[in-house]
């Protein structure tokens, strides 16, 4: 569950970069649904990360982004990530 501070005035985010953007959306009940799109080579496998859980290569591909980003990565457990 995570509740941004402004949900109540925004219900939809987009943060940009460069080769990759996040999105997330307020579902209710405290729920947010997030995506995040990286620039990954076309057959690129879910184990070419030497073991690093996908929540942790987000949090290491987004370092220096907004805190929202990381705070919705910190409500997030690596169990429900999917590539």
């Amino acid at each position: 569950e995570h509740a941004p501070a402004d949900v109540g005035a925004v219900a939809y985010k987009v943060f940009l970069g460069q080769r990759k953007y996040l999105g997330c959306t307020d579902c209710g009940h405290g729920w947010q649904h997030w995506w995040a799109f990286l620039p990954d080579p076309p057959g690129r496998a879910d184990d070419d990360d030497d073991g690093e859980t996908m929540i942790d290569r987000l949090r290491r591909e987004f370092d220096g982004w907004s805190p929202e980003v990381h705070d919705l990565f910190d409500a997030t457990g690596p169990d429900v990530v999917r590539r």
